[in-house]
């Protein structure tokens, strides 16, 4: 059973030291969590990686844009685990506490985290096709990817605006925002300000939308 002092490690001074350079580790490692337990459960799968006989899930092209300092911040509290606690402690479960407390260390809600997860052993590109949403994707579309896991429409909501605590970058919207058909420069599904906005935010091409 994995060590109490990781469950608990540092609740209370991670509230007292939210720093603004803590934000953009939270934000990709969120995401990295995310990614990963939108694909076959909460299971580390996305840390393994390929072979020459196997592209593994962190390799799938949706997965390519994940954070290296998110997989090497896991890499390296693996690490310092195993030195204090070896053989205990899962990386499934390294990466459920991490993301909670990085989310704590930024201002958000402590929440408990469920300890035991078992690592996955395999992981392949082709499972992550059609479980994790794309920018291109229609809110039903999106609605319909999350209840297939369980999750309700409200839960689809708070998990996606996470996302918000880091930024996406411009070539995600791009072709929904310039040139879009020949009647309108930009999706008119859009609310026309909030388009006008990120026409703005993109117009240089290397931008990204915090």
């Amino acid at each position: 059973m994995p060590s109490p002092q990781i469950h608990h490690a540092g609740h209370h001074k991670h509230q007292a030291n939210r720093r603004p350079h803590h934000r953009r580790s939270a934000a990709a490692t969120l995401r990295l969590f995310f990614h990963d337990c939108m694909v076959e459960g909460c299971d580390a799968s996305v840390l393994i990686f390929s072979t020459s006989f196997n592209t593994a899930e962190r390799d799938a092209d949706i997965n390519l844009s994940l954070s290296g300092g998110s997989f090497d911040l896991i890499t390296r509290a693996k690490t310092a685990i195993e030195i204090q606690c070896p053989d205990r402690v899962s990386c499934s479960d390294i990466l459920a506490i991490a993301t909670r407390d990085l989310i704590v260390m930024v201002g958000g809600p402590f929440y408990d985290v469920r300890l035991g997860r078992k690592d996955g052993l395999i992981s392949q590109s082709s499972r992550v096709d059609g479980n994790l949403a794309t920018s291109s994707m229609s809110v039903s579309d999106i609605i319909s990817l999350f209840a297939a896991t369980g999750f309700t429409t409200q839960e689809m909501v708070a998990l996606s605006g996470a996302h918000t605590i880091g930024f996406s970058h411009c070539k995600e919207v791009s072709h929904r925002i310039y040139n879009f058909s020949k009647t309108s420069d930009f999706d008119p599904s859009y609310n026309p300000n909030y388009a006008e906005a990120l026409r703005k935010l993109c117009a240089n091409s290397i931008t990204c939308i915090s």
